[in-house]
């Protein structure tokens, strides 16, 4: 179990301080905003709360400071009297214009004030004087630890409760996507914290009736590391999900594009400013993806150029009978299908235009080129079964780039 809390807190503590200094850095310029300020306070609190309960960094804190468990009541102080006002004071001011969030901020803060003295009043008066490792559970069964117990995990859970009841009202009301999924997390984490009180209250009325509480005491780092976790998430997704999620279709774009830009590589190798070197290699370019896809796209479209000159007005009514056939998307089909056409066909047409609706911007036809993409590794052509994709390790011919270099680039 010391092995558990050692590896759980200190990656709570982790989490905490890499989501303060994600926030601190985000949100400098707003430094003077309540709502920050609150944020900033929460986490900072919770870390420190963290780094006190690792058992060897609590120990030898008690040993310099020379006061028994003291660790313990500075965590409990931080959770009870600065994480969960801060956090309550980070709603209000997120659902309540500034001059009703005040009032209500102050009345919290006055809340944490009592509540973290009552703490320090009891801790005193229960006076033991000898280190604890798990300080409630070895100490349930003495009337002034029961007591404090008590007031600790009561006055926690009804913040964690409020704080569940708070981000669920707000991700109901607002209409910012990734604020609503950090404001459902942070609901999430706070039900997950509230299975600590639950262990603890639980684990106080076992020693009561003589059994050990200690039998039970994983459930505390299993459901603190979880709760951590999903308020660290909910508090930063906020500023950094959209950015991600902006990757996230980059690349899959990206590589959908891959077979068809392939394919046509391969017919016209001197597109290419890079040649391919392996589908596993371009599966790794997860770096400049937006200069990466513009490239694909620009190259995609000067191949194309080329293939112009193989198509013929056979190709072109084969390509229109392939797409009566297809379930979907008959126009990308018939452009897939002109592709793959093009690509099997001798050079010498009567120079046609491939199939495209209007395109009128970068994203509008990168999105076509998508579906294009999609049509021809899925759909048959010229009526017959459906050309295999081309395997991504294949390379045209022989030449080398510096031979296919030197007939010019896109």
């Amino acid at each position: 179990m010391l092995v558990v809390k050692t590896v759980v807190f200190s990656s709570c503590a982790v989490l905490c301080f890499t989501a303060l200094g994600y926030r601190v850095t985000a949100s400098w310029r707003n430094r003077r905003d309540p709502a920050v300020v609150a944020l900033i306070v929460a986490l900072l609190a919770e870390g420190l709360g963290w780094v006190l309960a690792v058992p060897q960094i609590a120990a030898a804190f008690d040993d310099g400071t020379g006061v028994p468990n003291l660790a313990v009541l500075l965590m409990h102080v931080l959770a009870v009297g600065l994480f969960t006002p801060s956090m309550l004071i980070l709603l209000v001011y997120w659902s309540h214009p500034p001059e009703q969030a005040w009032p209500r901020a102050r009345r919290r803060i006055a809340y944490a004030v009592v509540v973290s003295a009552a703490l320090v009043a009891l801790w005193v008066y229960a006076a033991v004087e000898q280190h604890s490792e798990t300080y409630l559970p070895q100490n349930y069964t003495r009337p002034a630890v029961a007591i404090y117990t008590l007031v600790y995990v009561i006055t926690f859970g009804a913040g964690l409760i409020e704080i569940f009841r708070m981000c669920v009202s707000c991700a109901r009301r607002t209409e910012e996507p990734w604020l609503r999924r950090g404001l459902r997390l942070t609901a999430l984490g706070a039900l997950c914290y509230l299975s600590m009180c639950v262990n603890r209250i639980t684990g106080m009325v076992l020693a009561y009736l003589g059994l050990d509480p200690l039998r039970w005491e994983w459930l505390t780092p299993v459901g603190c590391g979880s709760a951590i976790l999903f308020i660290a998430l909910g508090l930063t997704i906020p500023a950094w999900g959209p950015r991600l999620a902006v990757w996230v279709r980059s690349y899959r774009t990206y590589r959908t594009l891959y077979p068809l830009w392939l394919a046509i590589y391969q017919a016209v190798p001197h597109i290419a400013l890079e040649p391919p070197r392996s589908a596993a290699y371009d599966l790794v370019q997860t770096t400049e993806l937006s200069h990466r896809l513009y490239r694909r796209v620009i190259e995609i479209r000067d191949g194309l150029l080329v293939l112009r000159s193989r198509l013929t007005s056979d190709l072109l009514a084969q390509a229109a009978a392939t797409a009566r056939t297809a379930g979907r998307d008959p126009e990308a089909v018939v452009a897939a299908s002109q592709i793959r056409a093009a690509l099997g066909a001798p050079v010498g047409g009567e120079d046609l235009a491939f199939f495209s609706p209007p395109i009128d911007s970068l994203p509008s036809e990168i999105a076509w080129l998508v579906r294009v993409s999609e049509c021809f590794v899925r759909y048959p052509w010229r009526g017959g079964p459906a050309a295999p994709p081309p395997r991504p390790t294949e390379l045209a011919g022989d030449a080398t780039w510096e031979s296919r270099s030197s007939t010019g680039s896109a």
